[in-house]
């Protein structure tokens, strides 16, 4: 099933974090890995440089903040042991209602780069302009569905639920979508494409996020960002 690619990268980590040998899993792709945290990287280190040059200091500032974490550096890799550690906590037991949520954030994830893969067949900076600019809402709503699901799926406190708070505050209020779409469009499509096929939705029962049916915990708060 999907869900068990998503132990990849954290499973590396894991193993100096756990006393007990940890279930088989599916090898691990490094190079694509290394490609979303490289795209990551350029994009808001791109998005804080608009900022500041637009008198936007503190949005410049929160999205270097990003962009230093995803650097190959000391901090980069204190926060991936944070998120190993919290994915080894609360999550690396999957239970039925957590691979459902893990299936409907793939799903959500899907739908996203298919909305996104007409952009992807424009060559010409002036038409991707234009596309975007008569997409951009719909877009927004499908980057917001994708957060709510993630959300959703990392619904206990940490560092993982933290990372997707911090997102969504970018998006709503930071104007994230807008900026890299218009600094780095081809980085933030690739990126999308990687994550989904290192975090393939499919498998027996899985659901596209517009079928599933309503569920009680789908009017589940969204914690405050702190």
């Amino acid at each position: 099933m999907g869900w068990r690619r998503e132990r990849g990268l954290i499973l590396v980590l894991l193993l100096l974090l756990l006393p007990t040998p940890l279930p088989p899993v599916e090898p691990l792709p490094l190079g694509q890995w290394s490609s979303i945290f490289s795209l990551s990287h350029a994009l808001f280190s791109r998005v804080a440089n608009a900022r500041a040059g637009r008198g936007d200091d503190a949005g410049a500032e929160r999205a270097r903040k990003i962009a230093i974490k995803l650097n190959w550096g000391f901090s980069f890799w204190g926060w991936i042991f944070s998120l190993a550690r919290d994915y080894r906590k609360n999550y690396w037991f999957r239970t039925p209602e957590l691979v459902r949520r893990s299936e409907n954030s793939f799903a959500a994830l899907s739908d996203l780069n298919k909305a996104l893969d007409e952009l992807r067949r424009i060559t010409s900076k002036p038409e991707k302009a234009k596309w975007v600019a008569g997409n951009y809402h719909r877009i927004f709503g499908l980057s917001k569905n994708l957060i709510h699901e993630l959300l959703r799926e990392f619904a206990k406190a940490g560092a993982l639920r933290e990372m997707m708070l911090a997102l969504k505050k970018e998006l709503e209020e930071g104007d994230l979508l807008r900026d890299c779409l218009e600094l780095g469009a081809n980085d933030l499509m690739d990126f999308l494409g990687i994550a989904e096929r290192l975090f393939p939705f499919g498998g027996d029962g899985s659901q596209r996020s517009s079928d599933r049916r309503p569920n009680d915990d789908d009017d589940d708060d969204e914690e405050e960002e702190l």
